[in-house]
């Protein structure tokens, strides 16, 4: 339930994309981002690829909370989306990022508080963020295989219990993927 900060953000994104190389030298375009902080490789890579983006000063604020508007157009961005439409959310149809919300409403991405509320201006936690990626790249947590695993193997963390809304999400967020073609 923790907050995800930006430079976590530009790392998930970074880590996903084929090509990545978390030793490479990437032009680091934010005055407040130093060439041997362990997320500089990352932001540098997912600013070039235009995953992400500074404020007008120049700087990228590494270390702050990431808000749902804010990750949800990071991830329209990495996705290639073209943003469009007003979101359905009583509290998004303002917000700066309004077309990106919407774009992920209209598919399914996000669904959004009971209270029909995105809050775009709140933080993203740690399982939100999984799950929307989860969702993005249409990754379905496999719970029985999960359930088989952890009868002969210890929880993979120690902080998220299994009945915690979003541990199977968090689970298939942490589990490396290929993709194999089964066309001949």
């Amino acid at each position: 339930n923790g907050n995800i900060t930006r430079a976590e953000a530009a790392s998930i994104l970074s880590r996903l994309t084929e090509g990545f190389a978390e030793d490479g030298n990437y032009e680091i375009p934010f005055q407040d981002v130093a060439q041997d902080a362990w997320y500089a490789s990352t932001i540098g890579f997912a600013a070039e690829k235009g995953f992400i983006g500074g404020y007008e000063n120049g700087s990228f604020l590494p270390k702050n909370s990431v808000t749902r508007g804010e990750f949800a157009s990071m991830l329209v961005r990495f996705l290639g989306l073209t943003p469009s439409g007003t979101p359905t959310f009583t509290d998004a149809t303002d917000h700066w990022a309004a077309s990106a919300i919407a774009v992920f409403a209209e598919q399914g991405i996000v669904g959004g508080y009971e209270d029909g509320t995105f809050r775009p201006k709140g933080n993203i936690t740690r399982a939100e963020a999984a799950k929307m990626v989860n969702k993005a790249l249409n990754r379905t947590p496999n719970t029985t295989l999960v359930q088989q695993n952890m009868a002969t193997n210890a929880l993979p963390f120690t902080d998220v219990s299994t009945n915690h809304w979003a541990y199977y999400e968090i689970i298939e967020a942490t589990v490396s993927h290929t993709v194999e073609n089964f066309h001949e």
